[in-house]
């Protein structure tokens, strides 16, 4: 199956400021943090769940991989992603939708409530990267 390129940008007429957004397109999933394509290629060098990206809305080896990827973008701590993205999977990625937005306060929360800290680009302005 051909694989169309991803968007680098999420260009639709929504303020994506402070959010992440993950939708359904024809040949798969896309994912933007702040408005910015999050891709599965780092978290993936970490452990390799699902060669094929990301997924969400059950507790698969897709989920695993998404949920590993958020961590990893919000907190740059291999280790505490190591340890707690399957936790954050069960808790938060097994129960999105099809298509979603959430706040990156809400991800930034959910670290805080596990002991690990938030990269300063999301710490700043309420969560969102300046």
């Amino acid at each position: 199956m051909l694989k169309r390129k991803h968007m680098d940008k999420l260009t639709d007429n929504i303020n994506t400021l402070g959010l992440v957004v993950g939708r359904r397109i024809e040949d798969g999933v896309e994912v933007f943090v702040n408005g910015n394509y999050l891709g599965p290629d780092f978290s993936q060098s970490i452990y390799n769940h699902s060669p094929d990206g990301f997924e969400w809305g059950y507790a698969g080896s897709g989920p695993a991989q998404f949920a590993l990827a958020l961590l990893l973008h919000f907190t740059d701590d291999i280790e505490f992603s190591k340890r707690n993205y399957q936790k954050f999977k069960h808790d938060v990625v097994s129960k999105l939708p099809k298509n979603f937005t959430i706040s990156m306060d809400l991800i930034s929360r959910w670290i805080i409530d596990q002991g690990g800290s938030v990269s300063g680009q999301f710490t700043k302005n309420n969560g969102r990267s300046s």
